[in-house]
């Protein structure tokens, strides 16, 4: 919430004027979806041949299938964080491709490992050493994907030039939110510029059918108070989702690119990893069927989903772990 993407939008736009061709990467091709449609309502007058504004893997895959590069693309770990980069790094010789004056990478925690690094330079004139890149990170609260190399980041601010600022205040959530985000998490709360009159709430469920019957509620008393449907989203996770679209399509929409969410007469859904980057003015968040304080992917996730809301944030969590959780709350507090 410090508004390092609308500064990393604002940076690819002023590139732009000044005529250098300019690619914008992000690790979520749904955020990356959204800042497309974002940048060309801002930046109506810049000629579309001067940016691309995509997610790192999908720009990969589009280089490839353009040079006839046999591949087969699989939804697993290992393919998005090795083979693909491998792939590309084998065939960078023989590909044809326009590489960018300049590069600006959102959320670089997502993409900081050698490989990826390696794969970046090869796509923007000069590589690292010439300067010619700007990258917005948060290693703190954002890294999700994967853990994040200290000692590799390191290495990289000695070894490149570059002027570090950094951004300390919240401008999307209200102190209410965050104070709740970090009680429930144990991450340290950071300044926000928003007060907000709206307290977090924290609901128990017992079973799926429990969940469906007092989401409905909520949700109910939500649109009774003249709260427009898309101006919710609910974080869970994938089961939850088919659970809820099955239930009723014709209120709730899983989130399939961010143009779902930009022009929703729906309840939109989403996993919090999908959801990354994007907003809403309020989020419900339905936790998973057991909490452990040890799982730190779990923690961050929860971080995640909380920071999404802007001004209202509901959770639910499973009766089973309410002492669990509210153990892990008192630590905090």
């Amino acid at each position: 919430g410090t508004g390092k993407t609308l500064l990393a939008l604002e940076k690819t736009g002023e590139l732009c004027i000044g005529y250098h061709t300019s690619i914008n990467f992000c690790y979520n091709r749904n955020l990356s979806t959204y800042l497309e449609s974002k940048f060309k309502n801002s930046f109506p007058f810049i000629d579309t041949n001067l940016f691309e504004i995509s997610s790192f893997h999908r720009f990969l895959i589009k280089i490839l299938k353009e040079n006839n590069v046999e591949f087969q693309i699989e939804d697993r770990n290992e393919f998005w964080e090795e083979e693909l980069p491998s792939i590309f790094l084998d065939h960078i010789e023989h590909l044809k491709f326009e590489r960018f004056d300049r590069i600006v990478i959102d959320e670089t925690q997502d993409l900081f490992s050698q490989k990826y690094l390696d794969c970046l330079e090869k796509l923007f004139v000069g590589g690292w050493k010439s300067n010619n890149w700007s990258i917005f990170i948060d290693s703190k609260y954002q890294t999700i994907y994967s853990s994040f190399d200290k000692e590799l980041f390191n290495i990289f601010k000695e070894t490149y030039d570059g002027f570090t600022f950094e951004l300390y205040k919240n401008y999307r959530n209200t102190e209410k939110i965050i104070s709740t985000a970090s009680a429930h998490t144990g991450f340290e709360s950071i300044p926000c510029l928003r007060e907000g009159k709206i307290d977090p709430s924290l609901k128990l469920f017992n079973s799926n059918k429990d969940l469906i019957v007092k989401l409905n509620k909520q949700i109910s008393e939500l649109l009774s108070e003249g709260v427009p449907k898309g101006w919710i989203t609910i974080l869970c996770s994938n089961k939850i989702i088919d659970l809820l679209v099955s239930y009723d399509q014709n209120k709730f929409r899983r989130i399939s690119s961010a143009t779902d969410l930009l022009n929703s007469g729906y309840i939109t859904v989403s996993t919090p990893h999908s959801f990354k980057g994007l907003e809403n003015e309020i989020i419900i968040y339905i936790g998973k069927d057991e909490f452990n304080s040890e799982d730190k992917e779990l923690i961050k996730e929860i971080y995640l989903s909380y920071t999404r809301a802007k001004n209202v944030l509901i959770s639910f969590i499973s009766s089973f772990s309410e002492n669990s959780f509210n153990k892990f709350i008192i630590t905090n507090l």
